[in-house]
């Protein structure tokens, strides 16, 4: 039965809804809550009666009057409504469909807890009204869903249908409620002014988001993946703790100013671990993005902290924008993640950026659940731990005891350390001229450079497992088959073969034989062969004037400066220490039909004799007769690897009264020897 001001027609079988027009008012009886109504009309009443579908439809508005509905309120068309929906079944859905943009109104109560969910199928788009709280599921089926300057709380499961759809702006806020588990934040959340987890289960983020307001961490985890949860420089954190935090990469920007401080409420599946800033002076504005990673650093066997005793976890703090800060930094653990034998108050704090550890100051004293820094001005991978040992030297030996140029030798260096062979950087291996032969000191050993003469230096490369002589090629130093052990500890052995010049020592052992290894975070081990050994002379000559020819020989000439002379021969000596020389002739000459027979008293009294002096100038003055064993010059003195050219040498000779007339030909020796 209808009554009223208007006339309606009811449509009581089939699927056929009941259908009621017009513009006034009509009073309706329904039997039960199972039938259906669309009040497709202009303005109209919608009385308090149950329904089970209600759909508002048609252009007026639509004045509600606290009707029940148990199934689909559905708006369509360009309907809206006002007054209030008194109640909804448990099971009741809320649904948009409408031809033109649509505003949600007081048909959405400021909590929906029908178990259809919200559906959103307006391809035009709906914008939220007001701050609304959704118990159950919310479905985007067609169109934008805007939250605008509203706050939007999702209590229920993942946002079913094109989650895309669901559309903030930096004055929108967002909370996630309830226990679902799996629910996502939409890849088209760029920007909002509040944020609120309060999902016991948790959220993900599908994007990277803006919080220009307040994150307020209440319960569950936010986990970014690969995404960065993002605090605008206007932006605070509220809350966070052991049951909410950000699980993955949280920014946050920064302008300049001192004396700022900022939490980063971040952990990992399982731990929060949270790294507090403080004393902050921000010199240059930008932002700062952290995340914690558990497990040691990869590259921990470079720095100088232990593995073996260290937090199991490393957070990255990393730069962008340009920032530029000096800080204080507090980073917090559970105890779980320090190794069993780590003492934490030893802990040390080193910190990775370009391939690079540096080591931070710590501040306090560490605890197995908190490590402080203060003035750093760094920023990338941090990771804590206890020092490790400085590498060990253990021996340094040269079984020689004396040892001479050009000839090959073996020195054996063991070294140890606690990370192992990986951990190293370089060997350094010096064999270098000590004039006391007691100066073994590490610092005198840092200030040898190497020298043919005085020093020659072997390395040992740990990224290249490879070893490489100073002076390098070109001189007569020679690098041989070098070994390194495949673990620690270890002996590496050295072959090689002394230069010419390296310097000779007066019988006793002056050639220091010192090692020093240097491990990847710098710290350094260092030992010497404690009997240096001693190094032989040595010398070279070679004479550069290949013949002197006598011609026109005065028969009983005797010596003298401007008779029979040969004068600017070329000889180059080559010696590691003082030498002398000497010139020799073979004891006879042999002519075409005699002989001359070479006379060491050089007075050449009987026929077919001769003589020579020499002298290591073109001066007859000083000249000597060639007699074995006469020195000549007797002030040379150590040379360089190319040797020290004398072309100033001369010769004169004598002869005897009685001689045959021939060509003669012998052999004059430029003879170097030690003294």
């Amino acid at each position: 039965m209808a009554t009223g001001g208007q006339s309606g027609t009811l449509n009581l079988g089939g699927a056929t809804p009941w259908a009621i027009s017009g513009t006034g008012t009509s009073t309706i009886t329904l039997d039960g809550t199972s039938a259906t109504v669309n009040y497709s009309g202009g303005a109209q009443t919608v009385w308090a009666v149950p329904y089970h579908d209600l759909t508002l439809s048609g252009s007026g508005a639509k004045t509600t009057t606290g009707a029940t509905v148990n199934g689909i309120l559905s708006r369509e068309g360009t309907a809206t409504t006002t007054g209030t929906v008194a109640t909804y079944g448990a099971a009741a859905t809320l649904q948009y469909k409408g031809s033109s943009t649509q505003t949600t109104g007081t048909e959405f109560p400021a909590t929906f807890g029908g178990s259809g969910g919200i559906i959103i199928d307006n391809a035009s788009g709906v914008n939220l009204g007001g701050s609304v709280a959704i118990t159950n599921g919310l479905t985007l089926t067609s169109g934008a869903f805007a939250v605008g300057a509203n706050t939007l709380t999702l209590n229920g499961p993942t946002i079913a249908g094109t989650p895309a759809n669901l559309s903030t702006t930096s004055s929108s806020s967002l909370v996630f409620g309830g226990s679902s588990t799996g629910v996502n934040i939409p890849g088209s959340v760029a920007t909002l002014n509040n944020l609120t987890i309060n999902n016991t289960n948790g959220v993900t983020l599908n994007n990277s988001p803006t919080v220009s307001g307040t994150l307020t961490l209440a319960s569950g985890k936010i986990t970014t993946g690969a995404n960065t949860l993002i605090i605008a420089s206007g932006g605070s954190i509220s809350g966070g703790g052991s049951s909410s935090y950000v699980n993955g990469n949280l920014r946050k920007a920064f302008n300049t100013g001192s004396g700022q401080s900022f939490t980063f409420t971040i952990g990992g599946a399982v731990s929060y671990t949270p790294v507090a800033l403080a004393s902050m002076n921000v010199t240059s504005a930008g932002n700062l993005t952290a995340h914690t990673t558990a497990g040691d650093h990869p590259n921990i066997a470079a720095s100088q902290i232990d593995a073996t005793k260290s937090v199991n976890r490393y957070w990255a703090l990393t730069i962008g924008g340009g920032f530029a800060a000096t800080y204080g930094a507090t980073f917090n653990y559970p105890s779980v993640d320090v190794d069993g034998a780590a003492t934490p108050s030893t802990f040390i704090v080193n910190s990775y950026s370009s391939s690079t550890w540096s080591s931070a100051t710590v501040s306090g004293t560490p605890t197995t659940t908190q490590t402080s820094i203060t003035g750093e001005a760094g920023f990338g991978d941090f990771a804590i731990g206890e020092r490790y040992s400085s590498p060990v030297v253990n021996n340094v030996n040269l079984t020689d005891t004396a040892i001479t140029p050009l000839l090959p030798y073996t020195v054996t260096v063991n070294i140890s350390h606690s990370q192992g062979k990986t951990a190293l950087n370089t060997l350094v291996l010096k064999l270098w001229y000590d004039s006391s032969g007691t100066n073994t000191s590490q610092s005198t050993f840092d200030g040898k450079t190497a020298d043919t003469q005085n020093c020659a230096i072997i390395t040992w490369t740990q990224a290249t497992d490879s070893f490489a002589i100073q002076p390098l090629s070109g001189t007569t130093w020679v690098l041989g088959s070098c070994t390194s052990p495949a673990s620690l500890p270890g002996d590496f052995t050295f072959h090689f073969t002394p230069g010419k010049v390296a310097t000779a020592t007066s019988g006793s052992g002056k050639w220091q034989v010192t090692a020093k290894v240097t491990d990847n975070g710098g710290l350094t081990g260092y030992n010497y062969d404690p009997t240096p050994p001693s190094m032989n002379w040595y010398g070279e000559v070679t004479v550069n004037t290949p013949s002197v020819t006598w011609t026109g020989v005065t028969l009983g000439s005797g010596f003298d400066a401007g008779v029979n002379n040969q004068t600017g021969i070329s000889v180059t000596f080559i010696a590691n220490g003082n030498y002398k020389t000497q010139v020799l002739s073979s004891s006879s000459w042999s002519g075409g039909v005699a002989t001359a027979i070479y006379d060491n008293s050089g007075t050449c009294s009987s026929a077919g004799r001769f003589a020579m002096e020499a002298n290591s100038t073109n001066s007859y003055p000083g000249a000597l007769v060639t007699t074995t064993g006469v020195d000549i010059d007797t002030t040379g003195v150590q040379t360089p690897e190319a040797g020290t050219t004398v072309s100033t040498n001369a010769l004169w000779l004598k002869v005897a009264q009685t001689f045959r007339n021939d060509t003669y030909d012998g052999t004059i020796t430029y003879v170097i020897a030690n003294r």
